[in-house]
């Protein structure tokens, strides 16, 4: 029987008490061959951690008799480890860039949950059937700082009508269904930070969010989440506005999706 169980700095604890036992045999392997194999000859993406299992699985196979089986039991969403896989490859998955493909994009926005996330679906719908070539999706904070009165009147009217964060993932969940554009989450650092950043982002991209916008926080911040964002598989989206100057060039050479660039009226 081969077993895999959790993975990374996770299976330091999860292996310690076999590591005496004399019965169990722990393995170091590779996984993304196989990964990739599965998911070409198998029809399912098998999770990382599965994979694992099924590479020592081929190795020992032909060391086998006849009468000898193996079993694996094949768990968990292998679509979580895309990105991973991707990056190990140096393959980029932005779905962003189609947005651009034409060269300039149509980017509309919505505060998702004003008046009600049931009219948000509808309308997000509606601009993607409208030509909208991505999509912005406000996840309402207390004081959006960076906002004026339309916006921030639209963030207290969703909050007042009990929309949160999770509530805001559930109906991006439902939308994916039938809207397949490039979509971001624009939202305050202080959602993300008390969700828990890598629990955020994770649960982004699983509902099928591409990028994230945090217009409160500047370049020389971004390193609490540019990391995560890209181990998650997105894009952080640089902000530039008039008073940037000097750090244009650089902020541009380090910019993920496409660059933000702020008016001044």
């Amino acid at each position: 029987m081969l077993a895999c169980v959790v993975g990374g700095s996770n299976a330091i604890g999860a292996f310690y008490h076999f590591i005496e036992d004399k019965d169990v045999r722990l393995i170091g392997c590779e996984a993304v061959e196989t990964f990739e194999y599965m998911s070409r000859t198998e029809g399912i993406i098998p999770a990382i951690e599965s994979a694992h299992a099924v590479s020592y699985a081929m190795k020992l196979a032909p060391t086998m008799t006849k009468n000898q089986i193996i079993v694996i039991n094949i768990s968990g969403r292998g679509d979580k480890d895309c990105a991973a896989i991707a990056r190990y490859r140096g393959i980029s998955m932005s779905k962003i860039k189609e947005a651009f493909a034409k060269e300039k994009a149509f980017i509309p926005f919505i505060t998702c949950g004003d008046p009600d996330l049931e009219t948000t679906e509808k309308i997000i719908e509606a601009m993607a059937a409208a030509g909208a070539d991505l999509i912005e999706l406000g996840i309402p904070f207390s004081d959006p700082t960076a906002e004026r009165s339309v916006i921030q009147e639209g963030n207290l009217r969703a909050l007042s009508g009990g929309v949160t964060t999770d509530k805001v993932f559930d109906m991006v969940r439902r939308v994916r269904q039938k809207v397949t554009l490039p979509m971001v989450f624009m939202t305050y650092a202080n959602v993300v930070f008390s969700y828990g950043t890598a629990r955020f982002l994770d649960k982004a991209a699983e509902v099928g969010i591409d990028g994230l916008i945090l217009p409160d926080v500047p370049y020389e911040e971004k390193e609490e989440f540019a990391p995560l964002c890209e181990a998650a598989g997105l894009d952080l989206i640089s902000m530039i506005a008039p008073t940037s100057h000097d750090r244009i060039k650089m902020i541009a050479a380090e910019a993920k999706g496409f660059v933000y660039c702020v008016s001044s009226l």
